[in-house]
């Protein structure tokens, strides 16, 4: 499409490891392939892929393969501001998960009539189950 950057996305890179008769590689793929598989033997043997490791966590960069077999590296600022927004809100997300359910009388009594419901509702099933046969259960969920 034209505008658009092509992207990877998860499995992309399947058919370039393994080759496949239905999908021929062109030569700008044989080379990318080549080079991927030359940086993934490279950090499976030596634990370093060759390209700069990851050095803030808040904006990250990454790697951009191309088929020569070079690396250039790509940070877009979209992500760093995300990536604060995100960070900014673990503090009301722990606050959260630590309440204390006596705290707030709404939320416990809406737990406690959920209960309720859960113990009617499990009466009428065995009331419904005791006046009716196997046979008339099994029509009655049939005209359901």
């Amino acid at each position: 499409l034209e505008g658009l950057e092509p992207v990877a996305s998860h499995g992309d890179e399947l058919f370039l490891l393994f080759k496949m008769k239905d999908a021929p590689l062109s030569k700008e793929d044989e080379g990318f392939a080549s080079s991927l598989i030359k940086y993934w033997t490279k950090f499976a043997t030596e634990g370093n892929p060759g390209w700069r490791p990851v050095s803030n966590k808040m904006a990250p960069q990454y790697a951009i393969l191309n088929d020569e077999g070079g690396i250039s590296v790509k940070r877009e600022m979209y992500f760093t501001e995300k990536m604060f927004f995100i960070s900014s809100t673990n503090d009301i997300i722990k606050s959260y998960r630590n309440f204390d359910l006596e705290s707030h009388p709404a939320i416990l009594s809406v737990m406690e009539r959920e209960v309720e419901v859960d113990e009617e509702e499990t009466e009428e099933n065995l009331l419904f189950e005791k006046n009716y046969s196997p046979i008339k259960m099994f029509f009655f969920a049939i005209a359901m």
